[in-house]
């Protein structure tokens, strides 16, 4: 989601399904989440979010083309509450 410690920012999940939707992926169901990497407790260093989304198989190429990564490339990503 490309949000920092201490500074938020990055892209919301709404706007990442939006660009799923622009490569004509449909959505099944949406979630936060975050990569499960452990990372440096450090103001302005990446903070881990990512965005879950369920979509059919068959639409895993145009998702990809799109920029997105299946989940398993995260194995110790997990479901976390959106902020």
């Amino acid at each position: 989601m490309g949000t920092l410690q201490c500074g938020g920012g990055g892209v919301s999940l709404a706007a990442l399904q939006a660009q799923l939707a622009a490569a004509n992926v449909q959505v099944r169901s949406a979630a936060c989440g975050t990569n499960g990497m452990a990372t440096p407790t450090v103001c302005g260093a990446p903070d881990g979010r990512i965005g879950i989304f369920e979509i059919s198989p068959a639409e895993a190429g145009a998702a990809a083309a799109a920029g997105f990564l299946p989940l398993s490339t995260m194995p110790a990503a997990k479901t976390i509450p959106c902020v």
